[in-house]
């Protein structure tokens, strides 16, 4: 049997967190979804997520601050930066 991708959904909207779930997991994927950015730092540390969609604009945590958290503790994990307010300049 083929072991699944992990991908972890970390985006303060709900409705996003359940959209991304329901799409990633009819491709095959194993997902993992949560709105608090402390508890996806968390579930990096404590499973073995290959992909995360991160969320650039959080209350509390600003997502490129989480990007560097999340690249200290594996280098290796894909990280996917999703925005509906999104520049240029922050690409």
């Amino acid at each position: 049997m083929e072991d699944k991708l992990k991908v972890l959904v970390i985006d303060d909207e709900e409705g996003f967190c359940e959209l991304f779930e329901s799409l990633l997991t009819k491709e095959g994927f194993e997902v993992i979804t949560t709105t608090d950015p402390q508890r996806g730092m968390e579930l990096i540390q404590e499973e073995n997520i290959d992909i995360v969609f991160l969320d650039l604009r959080m209350p509390d945590v600003d997502g490129l601050t989480l990007l560097k958290s999340i690249k200290q503790h594996d280098e290796n994990i894909v990280v996917i930066m999703v925005s509906a307010y999104g520049t240029i300049e922050t690409a």
